[in-house]
């Protein structure tokens, strides 16, 4: 069903494009990434990185627009084990919950298909799939984004 393509220069060119795309498409703004995230240098990439290496001031500095999930990191982060995949997905149903009972529409969920920023770390399983149909239950559209890992190409 996809039958546009979109040549840019750079990944956070590309991260810049797909939020705009998004925003078009579903008529509102409001976007759910990663805490700890990298997507690129332009404004919109920007938005939705929160990497502190990146930028010391980055989980200070969001737009309110932007809400940051918790990073699927099964080796240093809160949930590990054979449900961490749903327990991750939960926190971001509770954001996608949050913006429902609030009434503010959902634009996009952008996620690297592999936590590049951290270190290269495969996500728990069923974790995209489960985060993915919450989001477009509520109209939002989903970002796999590859600026950290495009040497592997995960496509």
């Amino acid at each position: 069903q996809l039958n546009r393509v979109f040549l840019v220069s750079t990944g956070s060119e590309s991260v810049d494009l797909a939020l705009r795309l998004a925003r078009v498409f579903t008529e509102a703004q409001d976007t759910i990434a990663l805490r700890t995230a990298y997507h690129g240098w332009t404004a919109a990439s920007d938005e939705v990185s929160s990497a502190l290496m990146d930028n010391p001031r980055a989980l200070g500095t969001r737009p309110d627009w932007i809400h940051l999930a918790e990073p699927p990191n099964l080796y240093r982060g809160p949930f590990r084990g054979d449900d961490a995949g749903a327990r991750y997905a939960d926190d971001v149903r509770r954001i996608v919950d949050a913006l429902a009972v609030a009434g503010t529409p959902l634009a996009a969920f952008i996620c690297e298909t592999l936590n590049g920023n951290a270190g290269g770390i495969m996500l728990p399983a069923d974790y995209l799939r489960q985060v993915y149909r919450d989001v477009r239950a509520a109209g939002g559209v989903v970002i796999a984004d590859e600026v950290q890992v495009g040497y592997g190409r995960l496509g």
